[in-house]
């Protein structure tokens, strides 16, 4: 039974001012899409399901390609191999995204690829729907859209924080009338400076794209690199005690679902 009906919302927006936390856990939020894929003949592939873990501070993702965590205030991201559960950690400062042994003219060329595809182009469809009972609005995001000025055979891709990028589009149906909207936009906002000096990060932490999105997605359209398109709509959100283990790359602790299965 999907669980994001408006009575849902009603009740997660009466216990946003009263969310319990046990002894070392802190307040925050979770929520999760449900994933599938469309291919060109129109059969429907139902993917992992992808799921996100917020704090003040910390962000953790959860899906098909393994454990994604943000520290921002170690300033640090963690990936995390689902299968021998090693990491990779990556810095968030962008003077580090330089390989070692790079010529200055490459550093040059590599940073102008990096601040390309980091721009977001967002544009109001002017189209509105229903999204699970929720009013939403349909956006339209260009990601690198200048990288079209560029013709090549191949997209150009560039891999940062251990995860290749390029450009692409994407439609977003988002709403304000998700209950813990306001909070989360809240928290978006300090963790601005960081959009700012890291673009890309706005690819990964969804809460870089909340204050142009103007709203919270509900659901996501996006073609992959075959041509397939691959939709997520949002099963659940709530606001929720977190351990803070969660957001530790080395801990073998497994998360808990924020809600029993129906």
């Amino acid at each position: 039974m999907n669980r994001v009906t408006w009575l849902g919302l009603m009740i997660s927006m009466a216990m946003l001012g009263s969310v319990n936390t046990a002894q070392g856990s802190s307040a925050g939020f979770v929520w999760e899409y449900d994933q599938y894929r469309i291919a060109a003949d129109g059969s429907r592939s139902p993917l992992a399901r992808v799921k996100y873990y917020l704090a003040d501070r910390t962000l953790r993702i959860d899906g098909e390609d393994g454990t994604v965590i943000i520290d921002y205030g170690a300033q640090r991201l963690y990936r995390r191999n689902p299968g021998d559960k090693s990491y990779a950690e990556f810095s968030l400062d962008p003077g580090d995204y330089v390989p070692t042994g790079v010529s200055e003219k490459d550093s040059e060329i590599r940073q102008t690829l990096i601040d390309t595809i980091g721009t977001v182009d967002v544009v109001d469809g002017e189209e509105q729907q229903n999204i699970n009972n929720v009013p939403c609005r349909k956006m339209h995001l260009a990601f690198g859209r200048r990288m079209n000025l560029h013709r090549t055979v191949i997209p150009i891709e560039i891999e940062v924080l251990g995860r290749k990028f390029r450009a692409h589009s994407a439609i977003y149906w988002v709403s304000q009338e998700i209950a813990v909207f306001g909070k989360i936009l809240k928290i978006a906002a300090e963790r601005e400076s960081f959009f700012q000096s890291t673009p890309l990060l706005r690819q990964i932490d969804p809460l870089g794209l909340m204050k142009d999105l103007g709203g919270f997605p509900l659901r996501i359209e996006q073609h992959d690199r075959d041509g397939q398109l691959t939709i997520r709509v949002l099963s659940f959100i709530e606001a929720q005690a977190l351990n803070p283990r969660i957001f530790s790359p080395s801990s073998d602790s497994s998360c808990k679902d924020p809600l029993p299965e129906e």
